[in-house]
């Protein structure tokens, strides 16, 4: 079961579990300095600040257990196949790109929508990426909802 991950993604799989415990550990003291902050404005000494590395630590922080669960098992199923593909090094751009993308993207709805600042955790922005790429990629390929049990073309 284990064989099939590539290199790439069981280092994400491992260093995600691996801040997930820290940030249990730390009774979530990480997402001060490492989840994603909107833009705040300048001044404002109750905000938290919008630092440059939140564009990608966020992703390695997770609102609870289900969403890690939910995230990592998704990157166990799809990400191997997209890795074969790429490679390593283009993986690695690929994924960071698409969590980059959905911070920048987060932060401008976040901005131009909601009053109250919160901050943005989870890796799903690059999940996301990596389903799209798979659909894209291997669009005849049958795959499984999890609920209810229903196969469909990977396409969809």
């Amino acid at each position: 079961m284990f064989r099939n991950l590539t290199p790439t993604v069981r280092a994400l799989l491992i260093t995600n579990f691996i801040v997930y415990g820290l940030q249990w550990l730390t009774d979530d003291q990480l997402l001060d300095a490492f989840a994603l902050w909107p833009l705040g404005p300048v001044g404002c000494l109750e905000c938290h600040p919008f630092q440059p590395w939140q564009l990608v630590t966020y992703a390695f922080l997770h609102g609870g257990l289900m969403p890690l669960a939910g995230n990592m098992f998704a990157l166990f199923i799809f990400g191997p196949d997209v890795e074969r593909v790429l490679g390593a090094a283009r993986f690695t751009l690929y994924y960071f790109a698409c969590v980059i993308g959905a911070a920048l993207t987060q932060l401008w709805v976040a901005h131009s929508i909601y009053p109250e600042p919160y901050p943005t955790l989870g890796a799903s922005g690059g999940i996301f990426g990596l389903l799209l790429f798979y659909g894209m990629t291997f669009p005849h390929r049958q795959v499984l909802l999890i609920f209810p049990p229903i196969p469909m073309p990977a396409w969809l």
